[in-house]
């Protein structure tokens, strides 16, 4: 529920907790001094400091996803794809921090021996750093993958992890067998093609997407150059 500037929220606070409810604070400034991406990293921030509980007990075959992209009307194709590779590795999600999830989910936090940061940009790395100060817990050492190359490389992570290094090898083998074949197409329509990405500023290079554009490209047959520098 939404509180005005200067309410005093810590007396309900206390009232709702003999009540056996708990409630959450969120001091955003309001529109006056905050924005909505900064008052989207205070809720972010308080919940993983206050909503995590204790584990009552661990359920070794799940994973966190932490921080996916709220606006985007991609995320939830995206993460119906991933959870269709870890449900074939039997691994299911414990948590999606803070999307699409419930209270309960976010409590139960804990339960999963790993967790995943969608994106690996300053608040995402902020709410990974709570997590494993104030808890303890083990990230992943990836985001979520694009590509096939990058998600073979995932799958196989994964199954080391949680010891299903089998499942992992099948299952990559499944889809290779499914790129390579559509791949034959794109390799008749663009070998030998020559292709130009040009670029500005380094925020394409460093978060890895000229990388692979550059590396889709080649494995359809085509000669690449990269010219970048470019000012708008």
């Amino acid at each position: 529920i939404p509180g005005l500037t200067g309410d005093d929220l810590e007396p309900i606070k206390k009232e709702l907790s003999l009540l056996g409810t708990r409630m959450y604070i969120v001091k955003a400034d309001g529109v006056e001094e905050g924005s909505y991406n900064e008052g989207m990293a205070l809720c972010y921030k308080t919940m993983a400091r206050e909503a995590v509980d204790a584990p009552t007990e661990l359920d070794r075959d799940s994973v966190n996803i932490v921080y996916e992209l709220s606006w985007s009307l991609k995320t939830q194709d995206n993460y119906l794809r991933l959870s269709e590779i870890l449900a074939a590795l039997g691994i299911r999600v414990n948590c999606r921090f803070l999307y699409d999830c419930s209270i309960n989910d976010v409590n139960g936090f804990l339960r999963a021996p790993y967790s995943l940061l969608a994106r690996n940009d300053k608040l995402g790395l902020e709410i990974r750093k709570i997590f494993e100060e104030k808890y303890g817990c083990s990230f992943l050492d990836a985001s979520l993958p694009m590509g096939f190359k990058e998600t073979e490389k995932f799958v196989r992570m994964i199954g080391k992890l949680y010891f299903k290094e089998e499942e992992a090898e099948a299952l990559t083998e499944k889809y290779r067998k499914l790129y390579d074949k559509e791949l034959i197409p794109l390799r008749k329509e663009y070998e030998g093609k020559k292709a130009m990405i040009c670029v500005g500023g380094g925020s394409m290079k460093r978060f890895g997407f000229l990388d692979r554009a550059e590396s889709y490209l080649k494995e359809a047959g085509m000669e690449v150059r990269i010219f970048d520098g470019i000012e708008s």
